[in-house]
Parts: C-alpha cells; structure tokens; sequence
C-alpha cells in the first residue's frame, strides 16, 4: 500500500481527493470519520509514461463530473465515483492543420499537448462540454459524447468528431500556452504563458476582451521575457480582478477594468511560481513555487500571511481548496500528497503516491455506496503493491550486507584450529 505518514499529525476531517500523476494513473486518496488518517482508497488506468496526466477539470454533482486531459491529446471524461469513462475527446480535430485526409498515424503522432482544461458544469449555458486550449494556442469548445459513442481507431470516427465541435478560435500566433481558467459564470477565460501575456476572452463570442501589457523595465534597464505559469480569477463574484504568477518569481494582481499594467507586483523566493489557488474569502490567494515553498498572500496589500509548515521536497505542481473545509491540498515532484489546515497552516497529513504528481482536486460528493467495494479494490492492489515492496526491500538488504573476504595461505592457517594442529603433527 502506498504509506501514509501520521505520527506527528493530528488527524484530517472526512475529505476525499482525486490525484493524477506521471504516469497515466489516477488515484483516489479518502480520510473517513473513523480512520482521520487518509489513505489510497481506488487506483484507475493502466500504467504509461505517455498517457501522463497534464490538468484536470472537476465539477459538482454529476455521472461526468471529472476531466483529465492526458500528454497524448486525449482527454478523458469519466464518473469520480467510481471511474468509469463516459467519454474520449480529441484534440487533433481542433487543429486547423490536420485534415481528415491524413493518415491515422500521423495523427496520433501530431497530437498538441493540452495546457488548459475545464468542464462545464451540466447547469451552466454549455450543459455537457469541454473546453481545452493546446500549448500551441488552439481553442476549442466540444460536446461530451455519450458512452456508447467511445472513441476507436478507425478514419470514419476522425471525420464523425467535427459534429461536436461547437466553436474554435486561436489565442496566439506564437508562443507556448502554460496555463488557463475559466470564471465561476463560465463566460469569461483567461489564457497566459510564455510568449504569450494575459488575455481575457469571451467564451460564447470568442472575441478577445482584454490583454495584458508588457511590465516596465527594471531600475537597470532589464526587460523581463513574458512567461505566465498561473493564473486565477481572485473572486468567484468579479472577472476583473486576476492574479497572475510568473516564471521570474513574480505575483501580479490585474484590475481589467482599470489598466493593462499590473496594480500591484511583487516577488515571492527565487524560483518560478507553478499553482495558484484562491481562497473562498475572495481576497486570499495560495502560491506554491518550484522549490517546495507554499504560502499564502492577502491580494489587497500584497503581504505575506505565513508560509505552510513541512516544505515539499520537490517543485509544487497543483493545489487546491476545499470548497467548504478549511483544507488545502498540494503535490508536486516528491510524489507526496499534503493536506494543510488553511487557518493555522498546520500539516494535517501526508500520503506517499509512488509517482510525480501534476494535478489534485478535491471531490465533495458522498459516495457511502461506494465505499466498502472500492475497499476491497484497494487491499487487493495494496497487497500485491507490499509483495513488491517487500521483495525490493529484501534485495536492497541483501545487497547492503558485507560480503566475508576469503582467506588464503597463511591468514587462513590463522583462523583456521584444525590447520595449526595438523602443522605441528
């Protein structure tokens, strides 16, 4: 089983968390009432290093309320209760190169890599649909398929995808998208990276609202290379104000409807800023950088609140808030999960995973039903998973002993009794 640290933790309140990782595996970690300490629970996909998971979409309530966009172009939009996919979505289709002429090989082999994602709640204007943006700044808006309508290999399927195409537009001319998001209305996005600066877009027009200004040079005259990693809308009540973070360890508040330049910027330790996260107070925000630092900044005045105890060991990839606990989640690189308490910032848990992690989000919903089925699951796989352990564990034993020299000659006649009598006979 995949260890869980709590000798010094006060325990977690129920809460369950949904983790992807490098490769290709998504992981389902639960703390229940009677058992604070939380622990893998459910493990779907099959291992591979070039079905790794990039980001992640989860909405509320419903049978297709999880997204995973994985490193092939193929996005993955399943039930978070027990995994199963409802639907496979493409994004060769979205690039205005490809042609249904082309051979499925190159296809497949063609396919952009997804920097932003986001699922539209089954409420909002979109009902069931995608929005997914490429690095290379590809645009666009698919229907979710039902499950009958799974995706295979075969050219009729490739030319079928164009129906649930809804709308496509190009962000960029140049440059590599890092990071996207969409408001809480979902009417307005937001699409950064490097090359390419801020911009808002309108998502049922597609026409670009506004974007963002180059920051001035520096007291020596440096011009900083634009290179947006993060960004966030800062209240899930007002689009205008965005908080962006960069590549040169910078934090940026944006007030659209006051000026394209930055109202407020400064730095945060020395490496580039890879998650944000808004607090449900609207004006506290969560940075996590490359070095395991995270912490957490009150926006109106740009200070510091604290910094979160037991630093991570690798770059911090995805965090996340609870959307009604005081928890905080994040993974990254050291392949550990932490649960933080978001007012005293205390560590709360920890949870090995085995793999590089890219994405969390937490899952709100009760799944009792679920619960003893999806239990058995996780013993069988924890089983086999300490054989394994144990067996690597023993040969990592056996290889530390040190070996006895053998002795020859004179140093054996030495240690040996019987050789010195038979000498003096």
């Amino acid at each position: 089983m995949p260890r869980a640290s709590c000798a010094d933790f006060p325990g977690c309140p129920p809460f369950r968390a949904i983790c992807g990782d490098a490769l290709g595996f998504i992981k389902v970690i639960e703390a229940q009432a009677e058992k604070p300490v939380p622990q893998v629970v459910a493990r779907w996909g099959e291992p591979s290093p070039g079905d790794s998971i990039t980001c992640m979409s989860f909405t509320g309530n419903s049978s297709c309320g999880l997204a995973v966009a994985r490193k092939t172009g193929v996005v993955d939009v399943l039930d978070p209760g027990n995994g199963v996919v409802h639907s496979r979505l493409h994004t060769t289709m979205m690039s205005t190169n490809s042609s249904c002429e082309a051979s499925l090989s190159d296809k497949v082999a063609d396919n952009p890599v997804v920097g932003g994602l986001h699922l539209f709640k089954e409420t909002s204007s979109w009902s069931k649909a995608v929005l997914t943006c490429t690095q290379t700044g590809q645009v666009a808006l698919q229907s979710v398929k039902l499950e009958k309508e799974l995706y295979q290999l075969d050219s009729e399927v490739w030319e079928d995808e164009k129906d649930y195409l809804r709308a496509k537009w190009t962000v960029c001319k140049s440059g590599e998208v890092l990071c996207s998001k969409v408001d809480s209305h979902e009417r307005y996005a937001l699409f950064g990276g490097r090359g390419v600066e801020l911009n808002l877009w309108d998502i049922e027009n597609q026409s670009k609202l506004w974007d963002a200004k180059s920051p001035r040079r520096d007291n020596l005259g440096i011009y900083l290379q634009t290179w947006v990693t993060a960004a966030v809308f800062m209240s899930k009540d007002d689009h205008r104000k965005v908080v962006v973070g960069s590549g040169h360890h910078q934090l940026r508040l944006y007030d659209v409807g006051a000026q394209r330049r930055p109202v407020l910027t400064f730095d945060f330790g020395e490496s580039p800023i890879r998650a944000l996260a808004e607090d449900l107070d609207g004006n506290t925000v969560y940075v996590g950088n490359g070095s395991g630092n995270l912490a957490s900044f009150d926006m109106r005045i740009g200070k510091m609140l604290g910094g979160f105890k037991g630093k991570c060991a690798g770059s911090i990839r995805s965090i996340s808030r609870h959307p009604e606990l005081p928890l905080l989640a994040s993974c990254g690189l050291d392949r550990y999960l932490r649960i933080h308490n978001t007012v005293s910032r205390q560590l709360l848990a920890l949870v090995f995973l085995k793999q590089q992690l890219g994405s969390v989000t937490f899952d709100n919903n009760d799944y009792s039903q679920l619960s003893l089925s999806m239990k058995k699951g996780s013993d069988q796989a924890g089983d086999e998973d300490g054989f394994i352990e144990d067996l690597e564990m023993q040969e990592v034993q056996d290889r530390s002993k040190p070996k006895r020299k053998r002795l020859t000659g004179k140093r054996q006649s030495r240690h040996d009794p019987f050789l010195k009598t038979s000498k003096k006979n």
